[in-house]
């Protein structure tokens, strides 16, 4: 049941109220929660929560520069997750890293995927829209469960724009 949980969380910035609020509700009912976060410049670090690992420092909306951290973080992620009974992301790109570190792990890792609010990246007709669109249907279909703060987000991004009709939220 969850009371055993293993769950480990990946962040991409430590000071998101609704992060800690998720995390904090789950382990009131008994997971065993390891948080790894990255830290950023221009977003101060949330000092009331020191229950994390600080898996290195990203760049506020420049993601093609979080690519290096990323790769420097890979084995502290791959080493912590593959004795977790669920990795928990918030964000694409924390999806992304996380179905990375997680492949070739002889345990079934399941992946909760939470949507806090729809980039306006995700829904533009440009090329760069197209791609991040493409990238999240394929990761979608790799997770085993979404959250999502808002149920329009179901049936006007995911059914509607992204044309996924099978999720499980």
């Amino acid at each position: 049941g969850i009371y055993s949980m293993n769950i480990t969380f990946i962040l991409p910035v430590t000071s998101q109220p609704r992060y800690w609020k998720r995390i904090k509700s789950l382990e009131r009912l008994g997971c065993n929660n390891k948080v790894l976060a990255f830290e950023r410049k221009y977003i101060p670090i949330n000092k009331t929560n020191k229950n994390y690992i600080v898996i290195g420092k990203i760049e506020h909306k420049k993601y093609y520069k979080r690519i290096l951290p990323f790769v420097r973080a890979f084995a502290t992620i791959r080493n912590n997750i593959k004795y977790s009974d669920v990795t928990y992301v918030f964000g694409m790109d924390m999806l992304l890293f996380g179905w990375v570190t997680g492949l070739f792990i002889n345990k079934k890792n399941k992946i909760v995927y939470e949507v806090g609010d729809i980039r306006s990246i995700f829904i533009g007709n440009n090329i760069q829209s197209i791609f991040f669109r493409w990238i999240e249907r394929f990761l979608i279909k790799r997770i085993d469960f979404l959250v999502v703060t808002s149920k329009a987000y179901i049936t006007c991004y995911y059914e509607k724009i992204q044309g996924i009709k099978d999720i499980r939220y």
